[in-house]
């Protein structure tokens, strides 16, 4: 995976226009816009779940084992933990949604905060690993799907509104 990945990445750059579009140019002079990011399985262990290529292309965000969030350096190879075992669990492929910022500095995820039973939460976490997740929504409602615009400057996400919280304190029972 290394030779590869250095050798992708001195043949290629994978850059951002000034709209947030990525844009692909090969060695050739050819110049792709508009290119997409692609969530693939890692190729050494598709069991593992996904990964999602940075950006900038320096980078890999992967579940490790299913529940650890990572991400390596392609041209280091060195591995470091955004977030580990315990916070999150993939039942099915698929099931777990992270995504880079426009500047690769930071991961939007959907993670499983304790004690709410499965309901989830949007959380954002620096991309080198040195600082703690950031709880977005803290709403107790099933939040997930996040992204973010183009150029950076916006957070969205989807949410189902049927969560554990009780909206209206002063309601009655009936």
């Amino acid at each position: 995976l290394m030779q590869v990945a250095t050798l992708a990445a001195s043949t290629w750059r994978l850059e951002r226009d000034p709209f947030g579009k990525l844009v692909l140019s090969q060695p050739d002079g050819a110049v792709h816009e508009g290119v997409v990011p692609v969530r693939a399985f890692p190729v050494q262990s598709p069991q593992d779940g996904i990964a999602l290529v940075s950006t900038d292309g320096k980078e890999v965000a992967f579940l490790e084992e299913r529940t650890a969030l990572k991400v390596l350096n392609l041209a280091s190879g060195k591995v470091r933990t955004l977030l580990p075992e315990g916070k999150n669990y993939s039942y099915a492929d698929g099931d777990q949604d992270f995504t880079w910022s426009p500047d690769s500095k930071w991961l939007l995820l959907a993670f499983d905060p304790p004690g709410l039973g499965g309901i989830r939460e949007v959380g954002l976490i620096d991309a080198e690993g040195t600082g703690k997740l950031i709880n977005l929504t803290r709403s107790g409602f099933d939040d997930g799907h996040p992204r973010f615009s183009a150029d950076g400057s916006t957070i969205f996400w989807a949410t189902d509104r049927e969560g554990t919280r009780n909206l209206n304190q002063d309601s009655a029972t009936v």
